[in-house]
């Protein structure tokens, strides 16, 4: 299917395991330093319940004209430290992740 602004869907692996594309917002700053190799993680409320092996798909926004660029990118989450730990509050995560490709 497609993906919308802020949406999810569910796909498939090969061993037919549940994986989800989450299609989230990223501002400029943070989404140039993921494209550039320089920032390998995501500071998120856990409100979709993340999941090692999901994709994300990173839609640079501009908070100023409250549009989006047209640039996008996706990752794929390698770990997630989950909250209530180590000072993260119990609703956010921290996503490691590892860049896949650009998109159109």
């Amino acid at each position: 299917g497609s993906l919308r602004a802020e949406g999810e869907v569910k796909m498939t692996t090969n061993r037919d395991e549940a994986m989800s594309v989450h299609e989230l917002k990223s501002q400029p700053k943070p989404y140039q330093d993921v494209l550039d190799g320089m920032k390998r993680f995501e500071w998120r409320r856990n409100d979709r319940d993340f999941r090692k092996g999901d994709r994300l798909v990173l839609r640079e926004w501009n908070q100023n004209t409250e549009a989006y660029t047209g640039r996008a990118l996706e990752v794929r989450v390698v770990f997630i430290q989950p909250g209530g730990e180590f000072g993260i509050p119990s609703e956010f995560c921290i996503l490691g992740i590892q860049f896949l490709r650009t998109l159109k």
